[in-house]
């Protein structure tokens, strides 16, 4: 393979493509896009213990971890909360960018609220409405250099999903509380990719272009079930169950096109592909997800321990189109040869995810509280089936403190998290491949407000 292909794949691949996409009919370059699950966290006192919350949650974020929790509301509240600012940092290894390795990106999480006893005339039932971003994630990339070969290489990606859901809980005993919702995930996907290069005219004469620009929105209905039970005064176990998206509404466009010249000892040679569906279809689904809890309760702490559960998904069609992909072929004596083929389609499937989070309150007055907390968000994408999500498997750390008064309440916080993918090749062996891999580094700003009537 020329070193000027070579190059091509280190670049537009860039992040863990495998080398035969390459050899496709139809190649769109990969970007940084990450699907992890429990990446985003939301609440006053859940974001600030990682999430760690299934068991203890009784506020307007019932609606998200828990909605069993709904019923420990007494009077109605209304809240918000973000990650705040998230500063990013990637880092490529061997792959050097010229900028868009650090970001700051604002990402909003959460607003809700909850009906209590003085809306609803009854102890036992409670309603409550939200809006979680519990996926939010974009990335960018301006120019990159591989062993000391200049390109020019711009890469714009984001990926988010917003889950409108109402939700009610009853509360069978004073120790049970029962819990169910139905929400609609909307997710949107964009990126916009620009790779040009001229190969090191020492070896061979060649000049490679490809552009690519996808959006897409899917809306998926999702149940949620809980369950709380106040087990004994001080220990409280908890379990929630999401249930798989199904598809109520999908709409997407994708345009490609790519170019490449190759001068060799007969004479040059051109290869293009051009594809463009404004109405191409894009879909994305979302696994069954459990997340079962225990926690102990002491009068001046709190501590808690989660296990979540994504479950696999199935290889599918993520964007889809009944538009050809027309290739035209220039070559060294002038013929030409264009011939037409079907898009093959983009394709993704999710392996199984098995994450944890802690995390523990512990209170200095009847104003003051600090939290703390620690997880993991293990990459659902299983390496090698997607051209557009690529394979991070992370961990956080959240730390931070809340101000509870009569009727407003707020927190403000900290959280790190960090990961990298396994070693990868870019390339073939014995013709200059390179060894490198993704690491990313994020810090965020974590805030909510609530107010309590």
């Amino acid at each position: 393979m020329l070193r000027a292909r070579l190059l091509l794949l280190a670049l537009a691949v860039l992040l863990v493509a495998p080398p035969a996409r390459a050899q496709s009919t139809f190649f769109l370059p990969p970007s940084a896009v990450l699907t992890n699950y429990d990446r985003v966290l939301i609440g006053q006192e859940e974001a600030l213990e990682g999430g760690a919350f299934v068991a203890r949650v009784a506020d307007s974020t019932a609606g998200w971890y828990n909605p069993a929790g709904l019923a420990l509301v007494r009077r109605s509240v209304i809240g918000a909360s973000a990650t705040g600012y998230e500063l990013e940092m990637v880092d490529l290894g061997q792959v050097q960018t010229g900028s868009g390795k650090v970001s700051l990106a604002q990402l909003p999480s959460f607003f809700g609220a909850v009906l209590g006893g003085d809306v609803i005339s009854s102890d036992r039932w409670r309603i409550g409405f939200s809006a979680t971003k519990p996926t939010s994630w974009s990335a960018a990339v301006n120019g990159a250099t591989l062993d000391g070969t200049q390109v020019n290489y711009s890469s714009r990606v984001s990926i988010s999903t917003l889950v409108p859901a109402v939700s009610a809980a009853w509360a069978v005993l004073p120790s049970l509380r029962l819990g169910a919702g139905f929400g609609v995930a909307i997710t949107s996907i964009s990126q916009t990719q620009i790779l040009s290069m001229r190969s090191d005219l020492l070896i061979t004469d060649s000049a490679i272009l490809r552009a690519a620009d996808a959006t897409g929105t899917t809306w998926g209905g999702q149940g949620t079930f809980g369950v709380q039970w106040d087990v004994t005064e001080r220990l409280v176990a908890g379990a929630c169950l999401r249930t798989p998206t199904f598809t109520i509404l999908r709409t997407g466009s994708l345009s490609f096109e790519a170019m490449e010249t190759v001068n060799s000892a007969s004479g040059p040679a051109t290869s293009q592909s051009y594809f463009a569906d404004p109405n191409a279809t894009f879909s994305y689904h979302l696994p069954l997800s459990v997340n079962v809890g225990l926690a102990w309760r002491e009068p001046r702490f709190d501590v808690e321990i989660d296990v979540r559960y994504h479950s696999t998904i199935p290889t599918y069609t993520l964007l889809a189109s009944s538009q050809m992909v027309e290739k035209i072929a220039t070559y060294a004596d002038g013929t030409e040869l264009r011939t037409r083929v079907p898009f093959p389609g983009l394709t993704y499937g999710a392996s199984t995810v098995w994450n944890f989070a802690v995390g523990g309150r512990y209170t200095l007055d009847e104003t003051w509280s600090l939290h703390g907390g620690f997880y993991s968000d293990a990459a659902p994408a299983a390496p090698g089936t997607s051209d557009v999500f690529r394979s991070v498997n992370l961990y956080g750390l959240t730390a931070g403190a809340k101000m509870k008064g009569e009727h407003l309440s707020g927190s403000l916080g900290l959280g790190l998290s960090w990961g990298s993918s396994d070693d990868f090749l870019l390339g073939a062996p014995g013709a200059g491949a390179v060894t490198t891999r993704l690491s990313i580094l994020t810090v965020s700003l974590l805030y909510a407000i609530a107010y309590r009537f």
